[in-house]
């Protein structure tokens, strides 16, 4: 576990930290820090226009300080001088208790409070749109006609077993 950012830097030849937070939607937002001003970020936060980071505040909140957890430190496989870093959203000198990682450490330690202990499991789910099933219609006998006859010998070639060779084949 890295507790001076600085000291991981200069270990793991790191050029950049990214600082990162979860918005209320999921959305993982993150400010790029080079590697000389993280221990000052460390100990004073990255600061995040509070009512840009979707997190329940008004043009009227104060800035977000983002402080890192230098537990969560992971490079990134596909650019090695950037580390990822989770970290959590403060305002006002206090943890932002609807942030997301935050709720999920305060449940954590109200379950260990009753000597349980909290599970959870992600299912990540994809959904295709409607529009995207849509299966263009065959070319019809009648349009047969329209195409050349390279046209209907690469129909009939590339579709072995197929509806469209049998019209290339009826109209050659």
């Amino acid at each position: 576990m890295a507790r001076e950012l600085s000291k991981y830097a200069k270990n793991n030849k790191i050029k950049f930290f990214l600082f990162n937070f979860t918005d209320l939607f999921g959305t993982q937002r993150a400010k790029l820090v080079p590697a000389e001003a993280a221990d000052k970020m460390q100990k004073s936060g990255a600061g995040f226009a509070g009512f840009a980071t979707w997190l329940d505040q008004t043009p009227a909140h104060p800035d977000l300080l983002v402080m890192p957890d230098p537990s969560s430190i992971i490079p990134l496989p596909w650019r090695p001088e950037v580390a990822w870093v989770a970290g959590d959203p403060w305002m006002e000198g206090r943890p932002l208790p609807q942030a997301p990682r935050l709720a999920l450490k305060d449940m954590m330690a109200k379950s260990a409070e009753k000597n349980l202990k909290l599970m959870a499991g992600v299912e990540p789910e994809f959904h295709l749109p409607a529009c995207y099933n849509v299966q263009p219609p065959p070319p019809g006998p009648t349009k047969a006609a329209a195409f050349s006859d390279e046209t209907l010998f690469f129909m009939f070639y590339s579709s072995p077993r197929d509806a469209l060779q049998e019209v290339a084949a009826q109209e050659l």
